[in-house]
């Protein structure tokens, strides 16, 4: 499934980039962009890449940082190191461990699918696997009580005060 376009506009990793980027072709980011990124085409945010912004495109890959929405038309790639902070749409989401999402996550009918470190045979067979139906409690089984709340993140240190001790200045003399 390549369709990307013969020609590409690469942002070099040393550019800083202000405004929205439009086109047809693909996009490859190495720098930082700070506005909004769309093409007909596809948008790879390297490694050394920062996107602030939205990126809208037939297909989206991310192997650095993005701040923003991401609609990926067809799909959207998450590898290895991707950091998203913002919302993704797309038919189909494919997600490699170490990629890390802030955000909310639609599909619209594609799968969602984590297959890192899967050879590629057992990768093709969990791909055509039916979903295995999850049972539903009965109203019975479910409690009415909310649920207890689980601190999350490291445990907080004591305040320390500290307490400091002003010595009057002697003046001085002529």
């Amino acid at each position: 499934m390549n369709h990307s376009s013969e020609r590409e506009t690469v942002i070099e990793s040393d550019a800083v980039l202000r405004g929205r980027v439009l086109g047809h072709d693909d996009v490859r980011v190495l720098g930082t962009v700070i506005g909004e990124v769309e093409t007909d085409a596809r948008v790879t945010v390297g490694t050394s890449g920062v996107v602030e912004g939205d990126i809208k495109a037939r297909e989206i890959v991310v192997f650095g940082v993005v701040r923003g929405a991401l609609s990926g038309l067809e799909r959207i790639v998450l590898e290895e190191g991707a950091r998203i902070l913002g919302d993704l749409s797309t038919e189909q989401l494919i997600l490699r461990e170490g990629a890390a999402i802030r955000g909310r996550v639609r599909t619209d009918g594609g799968p969602v699918r984590h297959l890192a470190g899967v050879d590629e045979e057992s990768r093709t067979e969990l791909e055509e696997r039916p979903p295995v139906p999850i049972p539903r409690p009965e109203l019975s089984e479910v409690s009415s009580a909310p649920p207890a709340r689980e601190k999350v993140g490291r445990p907080r240190r004591p305040r320390m005060r500290v307490k400091v001790k002003r010595r009057p200045v002697a003046p001085e003399v002529s």
